[in-house]
């Protein structure tokens, strides 16, 4: 049975809820969980970019909902960075970190509270299947590439530590 995006979305915020709380925990597995909670992020911000936001901004009414969740991608985004760019064992990792998991809170909360509502409101049941149905999709292409993006680093990274060749970043 397919699932709406609703119940979609609503399983992603948990699933990275928890990884934020393991991330805060577990120490020794840092480094990899932060490479999962990006991931996971990613996926989640192109994939709701992809298909959710345009089916909001396609009605005049939700417009704006799309709009203020694009503001929040775009916050989150930056803080991925800026917290992408630290070492993991940098005094202000954790607090950084820690605005990261609030905005992201926040949007679930936006999500959760304004925009599930509203598309329940607007939107057929079947209509909010199909929606899960692209939602996936899109979510396995982006994890297709993200997976050709790791592959190629860890060529480069390979490369270079046996060659002593400098690659160029934009390949």
């Amino acid at each position: 049975m397919a699932h709406s995006i609703i119940e979609i979305l609503d399983r992603e915020h948990r699933q990275i809820e928890r990884l934020f709380k393991r991330l805060r925990e577990d120490v020794d597995n840092r480094d990899e969980l932060f490479e999962r909670l990006k991931g996971l992020l990613v996926e989640h911000s192109l994939s709701e970019e992809r298909v959710l936001y345009p089916q909001l901004e396609a009605l005049a009414d939700l417009r704006t909902l799309g709009d203020d969740a694009r503001e929040d991608h775009s916050v989150i985004d930056q803080l991925l960075i800026e917290l992408d760019a630290k070492t993991l064992d940098a005094g202000d990792w954790i607090a950084c970190l820690n605005l990261l998991e609030d905005n992201f809170e926040h949007h679930v909360r936006f999500e959760e509270q304004e925009i599930f509502p509203r598309l329940k409101q607007y939107f057929l049941n079947e209509e909010l299947r199909i929606m899960g149905d692209e939602y996936q999709r899109v979510e396995g292409r982006v994890k297709q590439v993200q997976t050709m993006k790791g592959f190629w680093r860890s060529i480069t990274r390979t490369v270079q530590y046996t060659f002593g060749i400098q690659l160029r970043r934009d390949l």
